[in-house]
């Protein structure tokens, strides 16, 4: 069994990787968003948008096999595998691209892009799951510091490519914030492609095929689910208001980000041992962890609240600061995004992809449904609160199906330990409107709840 400081010991490369990845990308925000107008910005955005979205439906999630997979098939087969599986999403992109190519005019007149920018979304979206693709090999086979230092590399260049485009670009900033995004993601996603055919030397094995399918071909719709809760809003503000507030709503997100990162880090990194707890029935281990990693993320998170104005200023200039109002909103929904990890995980587990994928799709029902008339009536704060609103209803479907549709599965998370995390970080979202002009008094309580989380960590020698 791992012990906790090997989890810690994941958890933190997984953090200097993320954050190498997104993170610089947050620190030089403050720079594009003087260089880039607000309509420059939500262009761009919408475009990573369409990525986001396109890259689901064209790798066709082969990746949610991994995890399941490593456990499943020895060191020897698992390489054969994903070369295997790899091969079914190259297809399918084959065939996307020979469909956009037909019918390019009416694609390009759908997403009101050029032609090129067409042919751009489809490759880029590809390579982008090539790329994702390699990450999560890397994450299952507990490559953390590989992860990190591609991480680095990436991002630095996609950074400096970003100011050398954008500085020389007077007319598009826009397409050239895409090019920079769009060119380091097809060269790696490429690099990525080839490493993992050629370690694998198989295009097509029927067992193979068959295993990844059945699990993943539901996850496209709990993926695109997600891209809806979290994507949606743009495209709807860009089509009822305009790209000038897709620009302000995006940058308040992009500092919401922080938040995101540290999620992603601390769940990837925690999924392979809470199998490992699962699977050896280590129900002890399982709760006392489950419960650090829930007090680390939500004290996390309390920080996070009382910092976000300043730095939200440093971030963006005055243009954007109409956004500081929905980032208690944004956060309480990257909130309860972390808690529907915990049911979500459990799902996973048990391979019950297709009572994920029905969850996932009804919360991004209701995100629809709520963006049309809460968008015409509040703008961005409208588009803040649908999204809130969709992520509690994530987490209660997910909840519910791990809780009693799956009831003999041996859940392990009462509502005891979730209403510890959300009540404080419910109340801290609240005080965020009323504490706004206190920024000392906020900086102070943060540095304290800091301390705390700082002092924990020292003494148990553990994150988790």
């Amino acid at each position: 069994m791992r012990t906790s400081k090997s989890i810690s010991n994941v958890l933190v490369w997984q953090l200097l990787g993320k954050f190498a990845l997104q993170g610089i990308t947050f620190f030089t925000a403050p720079f594009f968003t003087r260089l880039l107008s607000p309509s420059d910005y939500g262009s761009f955005s919408i475009y990573t948008t369409w990525v986001g979205f396109f890259t689901i439906i064209i790798g066709l999630q082969t990746h949610g096999a991994i995890a399941n997979a490593k456990i499943k098939y020895s060191e020897e087969e698992f390489p054969k595998f994903l070369s295997s599986i790899l091969s079914i999403s190259t297809i399918f992109f084959a065939f996307v691209l020979a469909l956009s190519i037909v019918f390019l005019n009416q694609f390009a007149a759908l997403f009101a892009f050029s032609k090129f920018l067409v042919i751009l979304l489809v490759i880029h979206s590809f390579t982008a799951f090539c790329y994702s693709f390699y990450f999560a090999v890397l994450i299952q086979e507990k490559k953390s510091k590989e992860n990190a230092i591609l991480s680095v590399i990436i991002s630095i260049i996609t950074t400096i490519l970003a100011f050398i485009f954008v500085l020389n670009s007077p007319n598009n900033k826009a397409l050239a914030k895409i090019l920079a995004t769009a060119i380091p993601s097809i060269l790696f996603g490429i690099v990525f492609l080839i490493k993992i055919f050629l370690n694998g030397k198989t295009f097509f094995n029927k067992e193979y095929w068959t295993f990844c399918l059945a699990l993943t071909l539901p996850l496209i719709f709990h993926s695109l689910g997600g891209i809806i809760l979290s994507q949606s809003d743009r495209v709807m503000l860009e089509k009822i208001i305009g790209l000038d507030s897709v620009g302000v709503y995006s940058v308040s997100y992009s500092l919401a980000l922080v938040i995101s990162i540290i999620w992603g880090a601390c769940n990837t990194s925690w999924v392979p041992f809470y199998y490992e707890y699962k699977k050896t029935n280590n129900h002890k281990e399982l709760h006392s962890k489950s419960n650090n990693y829930m007090i680390f993320y939500t004290i996390i998170t309390l920080g996070f609240l009382l910092c976000a104005p300043e730095v939200f200023k440093i971030l963006a200039p005055e243009k954007y600061w109409e956004g500081l109002k929905i980032i208690p909103l944004i956060t309480l929904a990257y909130y309860f995004n972390f808690l529907y990890s915990f049911p979500a995980n459990f799902e996973f587990y048990h391979l019950q992809t297709k009572l994920i994928a029905m969850s996932t799709i009804l919360s991004a029902g209701i995100n629809v449904g709520l963006n049309i008339v809460f968008i015409k009536r509040w703008g961005i704060m409208g588009a803040a609160v649908t999204t809130l609103i969709s992520f509690i209803f994530l987490f209660i479907f997910h909840d519910i199906v791990a809780r009693f549709v799956l009831r003999d599965k041996n859940y392990d998370y009462s509502w005891i330990f979730y209403l510890k995390g959300i009540i404080p970080v419910v109340v801290f979202s609240v005080l965020y409107f009323y504490l706004m002009p206190m920024a000392i008094f906020r900086w102070i309580i943060a540095l304290v709840i800091g301390v705390f989380l700082l002092k924990r960590i020292v003494k148990t020698r553990s994150i988790f």
